[in-house]
């Protein structure tokens, strides 16, 4: 996840499993025993549990999107439930790709140009 923000995981028909954004990873930070920390400090000092499994940590019920569904319509799930990164799911819940904040922000580079 260097340079993604998202992972998909799937079954070996490429089924949606489960979904894993940074926002799961951040609820993995164990806060450091001095809690005077804050902000970045803390996060320096934090430590993740890299023992624990995956299946433990994905969100198993993501909220999806398909291929055909519009711009607008993925803005709008963005706002509404504060969600940055959805799998983009085709009927038969097979996973076709990722849609993200991050995409759009690329999508409004292009046309900036």
């Amino acid at each position: 996840m260097e340079y993604r923000t998202c992972a998909v995981i799937t079954d070996e028909d490429e089924r949606l499993l489960g979904f894993i954004s940074t926002d799961e990873l951040i609820n993995l930070i164990v806060p450091p025993s001095d809690y005077i920390l804050v902000g970045i400090d803390a996060i320096k000092e934090a430590h993740f549990d890299w023992e624990r499994p995956v299946k433990e940590i994905m969100n198993t019920r993501p909220l999806t999107l398909k291929p055909d569904d519009k711009l607008g319509y993925a803005l709008e799930m963005m706002l509404e439930t504060g969600i940055k990164q959805f799998p983009v799911v085709e009927r038969g819940g097979k996973v076709v790709g990722t849609f993200s904040a991050q995409s759009i922000i690329r999508l409004l580079r292009i046309f900036a140009r």
